[in-house]
C-alpha cells in the first residue's frame, strides 16, 4: 500500500515560504535557486500582511483538516503541513531568547536552522515523489 502522500501542493509548501531565513540556503545552491527565485514575490506578499500566517493556518485547519468530504490523504497532509510550520517556531524561538551574535552560539544556530531547511526540504520532496508515484 502507498503511504499517504500530499494532494494539496498549498499546504505543502506553505512551510517552505514561512521564514525569510531559508532564503540563503536557497540562493546559496545554484541548483535550488532556480526554484527559489519564482517563490521571492509570494513571500514578499505573504510577509506583507502580520496575520497572514495565523489566518492561512486557520483556513488550512478548519476548511481542509476538520472538512470530511475531503480524501484521508488530503487532510493528513494538510495537516502535516501545519506540523511542519509549527516546528519553524523553534529556531525563532531560540534566536529571539538568546539573541547569539557570534561564536558558538551563532554556529549552533545557524546549524540548527539548516537541519530544519533540510528536514522542510526533503519532507517536500518526499511528499511530492510519493504523490506522484501513488496517484499519478
Amino acid at each position: 500500500m502507498c503511504p499517504p502522500s500530499p494532494s494539496n501542493p498549498r499546504a505543502v509548501t506553505r512551510p517552505m515560504c514561512q521564514t525569510d531565513k531559508s532564503r540563503p540556503s536557497l540562493t546559496s545552491t545554484p541548483s535550488l535557486a532556480a526554484f527559489s527565485t519564482p517563490l521571492v514575490p509570494t513571500i514578499r506578499v505573504f510577509k506583507s500582511f502580520p496575520f497572514n500566517e495565523f489566518l492561512v493556518f486557520l483556513t488550512l485547519y478548519f476548511v481542509v483538516v476538520r472538512n470530511q468530504d475531503f480524501s484521508k490523504y488530503v487532510r493528513f497532509n494538510t495537516m502535516q503541513a501545519i506540523v511542519l510550520d509549527v516546528l519553524l517556531i523553534f529556531p525563532d524561538l531560540l534566536e529571539r531568547t538568546f539573541n547569539p551574535r557570534d561564536g558558538v552560539g551563532l554556529d549552533l544556530l545557524m546549524s540548527l536552522e539548516s537541519t530544519m531547511f533540510l528536514f522542510r526540504l526533503v519532507s517536500l520532496i518526499y511528499g511530492c515523489s510519493s504523490c506522484t508515484l501513488c496517484f499519478g
